[in-house]
């Protein structure tokens, strides 16, 4: 599939399929989840925050790092052009 097929079929998507309500440990998220072609994204950012981590975010790498008390994420780049994780 054609990165423009994949571009159509996602907003074709977000018209019609409507944002999700997120909560996570009992708090309602700020910003809502979307259907993507049968994928869930979800604002990792929030979640992670939320959970208790520290999240960094790198504009320049396009990457982000995401501390917990016991643990260590840390994403690859993200095709995002926002810059929004």
């Amino acid at each position: 599939m054609s990165k423009e097929a994949i571009y159509h079929t996602a907003v074709d998507d977000l018209k019609r399929m409507p944002p999700v309500s997120l909560k996570v440990n009992g708090k309602n998220m700020t910003t809502k989840a979307i259907n993507i072609n049968t994928k869930l994204l979800v604002p990792l950012k929030e979640v992670f925050e939320s959970c208790g981590a520290m999240v960094k975010i790198n504009e320049a790498e396009h990457s982000s790092n995401c501390s917990f008390p016991r643990f260590f994420i840390r994403s690859g780049s993200w095709s995002n052009s926002s810059g929004i994780l």
